[in-house]
Protein backbone atom coordinates (compact mmCIF):
# COMPACT_ATOMS: atom_id res chain seq x y z
CA UNK A 1 0.00 0.00 0.00
CA UNK A 2 3.04 2.00 0.57
CA UNK A 3 3.95 2.50 -2.89
CA UNK A 4 0.80 3.45 -3.98
CA UNK A 5 0.37 6.58 -1.79
CA UNK A 6 3.63 7.45 -2.35
CA UNK A 7 2.67 7.16 -6.54
CA UNK A 8 -0.71 9.40 -5.28
CA UNK A 9 1.03 11.83 -3.58
CA UNK A 10 3.54 11.93 -6.43
CA UNK A 11 0.57 12.47 -8.91
CA UNK A 12 -1.19 15.02 -6.75
CA UNK A 13 2.37 17.38 -6.38
CA UNK A 14 2.80 17.45 -10.17
CA UNK A 15 -0.83 18.02 -10.97
CA UNK A 16 -0.07 21.46 -8.59
CA UNK A 17 -3.15 20.10 -6.44
CA UNK A 18 -3.00 20.83 -2.74
CA UNK A 19 -4.98 17.90 -0.48
CA UNK A 20 -8.28 20.23 0.05
CA UNK A 21 -8.50 20.85 -3.75
CA UNK A 22 -8.27 16.90 -4.19
CA UNK A 23 -10.91 16.39 -1.28
CA UNK A 24 -13.47 18.88 -2.42
CA UNK A 25 -16.44 17.64 -2.82
CA UNK A 26 -15.84 13.89 -1.71
CA UNK A 27 -16.78 13.87 1.05
CA UNK A 28 -13.39 12.67 2.53
CA UNK A 29 -11.80 15.22 4.85
CA UNK A 30 -8.42 16.95 4.49
CA UNK A 31 -7.22 15.38 7.79
CA UNK A 32 -7.64 11.65 6.12
CA UNK A 33 -5.52 12.12 3.29
CA UNK A 34 -2.98 14.14 5.69
CA UNK A 35 -2.94 11.24 7.57
CA UNK A 36 -2.34 8.67 4.49
CA UNK A 37 0.20 10.37 2.89
CA UNK A 38 1.77 10.77 6.54
CA UNK A 39 1.24 6.79 6.26
CA UNK A 40 -0.89 7.34 9.73
CA UNK A 41 -3.65 5.50 8.47
CA UNK A 42 -4.61 3.15 4.97
CA UNK A 43 -7.20 4.31 3.32
CA UNK A 44 -10.86 2.45 2.32
CA UNK A 45 -10.35 2.04 -1.32
CA UNK A 46 -14.05 3.64 -2.04
CA UNK A 47 -12.41 6.92 -0.25
CA UNK A 48 -9.26 6.32 -1.98
CA UNK A 49 -10.93 6.26 -5.50
CA UNK A 50 -13.49 8.72 -4.66
CA UNK A 51 -10.20 10.98 -4.23
CA UNK A 52 -8.44 9.71 -7.24
CA UNK A 53 -11.84 10.56 -9.93
CA UNK A 54 -11.07 14.11 -9.24
CA UNK A 55 -7.46 13.79 -10.22
CA UNK A 56 -8.50 12.47 -13.18
CA UNK A 57 -7.45 8.53 -12.20
CA UNK A 58 -8.94 5.45 -11.53
CA UNK A 59 -8.01 2.53 -9.09
CA UNK A 60 -8.46 -1.05 -11.10
CA UNK A 61 -7.73 -4.67 -10.34
CA UNK A 62 -6.82 -6.97 -12.98
CA UNK A 63 -4.62 -10.08 -12.72
CA UNK A 64 -1.03 -10.14 -12.95
CA UNK A 65 0.41 -11.09 -16.46
CA UNK A 66 2.12 -14.22 -15.23
CA UNK A 67 -0.82 -15.53 -12.84
CA UNK A 68 -1.62 -18.93 -13.21
CA UNK A 69 -4.93 -19.20 -11.36
CA UNK A 70 -5.01 -23.18 -9.30
CA UNK A 71 -6.78 -26.03 -10.87
CA UNK A 72 -10.18 -26.17 -9.64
Amino acid sequence: MADLIDEFKTIRKKSGLSQKQVTDDTGVSVITVYTWEARQRQPTLSNFNKVLETMGYELTIQPKPSYDPPAA
